[in-house]
């Protein structure tokens, strides 16, 4: 006898009245079409993608990390040779 709301592991679905005929809190609302605003444009894929980017939470550190590793080499040199470092840039 084959039960109404099997599974079927072989071909790995659901048979389509198992989807029918099942009582869910969103059955008044499955069928309905997906909501388009009026007001706001559709965004880019690539716009969606960018929001879940990763991003620099403390913006500038690296650079004055960078700034004070700069400023201790400079300050070595200086101690250890009495010149001033010149930056090649």
């Amino acid at each position: 006898m084959k039960d109404d709301n099997s599974y079927h592991p072989a071909d790995n679905t659901l048979d389509n009245d198992d989807l029918v005929d099942q009582d869910g809190p969103y059955d008044d609302i499955i069928d309905h079409p997906r909501h388009v605003s009026s007001v706001h444009p559709h965004m880019a894929i690539e716009d969606r993608a960018a929001q879940f980017a990763p991003f620099a939470a403390l913006v500038g550190y690296d650079d004055a990390v960078e700034q004070a590793a700069i400023d201790a080499f400079e300050q070595v040199v200086a101690e250890n040779t009495n010149e001033k470092f010149e930056d090649p840039i």
